[in-house]
């Protein structure tokens, strides 16, 4: 399939076909640029299609196997997370795979940290992010996350500093926002912001035997 996205005109690998999971394994084997600390993120993966209906595949697109899309809409990202994570063994094997996806469904957990998508930079945002990740946690997939700070938007210096003190009690704890935001590394908000971000930071590092303890009873 191919279509519009961020890079331009792009195509699409059909990962419900062990054909195309394999092409997309192989191919990340074979990436000269894949090496021992370079991992992977799936973004856009629910597929998003700029010039498509609804901005993705339609209804009616055929995949192989005779199958329509509307039936394995929410299937795709998993098995592209899925492939992707064959991938990364191919390329190292006995290294534990990393891989960071936004489209999944149940038991994508085995393949895949998610983080919840595009949030704005609001207060109702950061209220709404713990609920979102306890609620992904009871259904099993426990390495979650939300974009701290938010993505979309400007947050003022308050709310940038309690989302990193919340922020960095997430089972995963990044940092990301849109192309056009303003700059918002912590020194920038001045000192008083960047010391109260790094002790949510240090506070983060001193937890993470404990996390990944969790992490591991979790996966039991």
């Amino acid at each position: 399939f191919e279509g519009h996205c961020w890079p331009g005109t792009s195509s699409w690998v059909d990962y419900l076909t062990k054909e195309g999971r394999d092409f997309w394994a192989e191919t990340l084997r074979d990436c000269e640029t894949l090496c021992e600390d370079t991992f992977t993120w799936i973004d856009m993966n629910e597929p998003s299609c700029f010039n498509g209906p609804e901005s993705t595949f339609q209804k009616d697109l055929m995949h192989a196997g005779g199958v329509e899309h509307r039936e394995v809409h929410n299937l795709f990202g998993h098995m592209m997370a899925a492939a992707t994570s064959h991938g990364q063994s191919l390329k190292r094997p006995g290294k534990r795979p990393f891989l960071l996806t936004r489209s999944f469904y149940a038991g994508t957990q085995r393949y895949a940290a998610v983080w919840t998508g595009d949030n704005q930079a609001t207060w109702e945002q950061l209220r709404a992010a713990v609920p979102m990740l306890l609620q992904l946690s009871v259904c099993g997939i426990h390495f979650c996350g939300a974009d701290v700070g938010g993505f979309f938007g400007d947050p003022e210096e308050e709310l940038l500093v309690r989302w990193y003190q919340s922020g960095a009690f997430y089972p995963f704890f990044r940092a990301h926002a849109h192309l056009e935001t303003k700059r918002r590394e912590p020194w920038l908000y001045g000192p008083a912001a960047e010391d109260r971000i790094r002790q949510a930071i240090r506070g983060r590092y001193t937890l993470l035997p404990f996390i990944y303890t969790l992490f591991h009873l979790s996966s039991a």
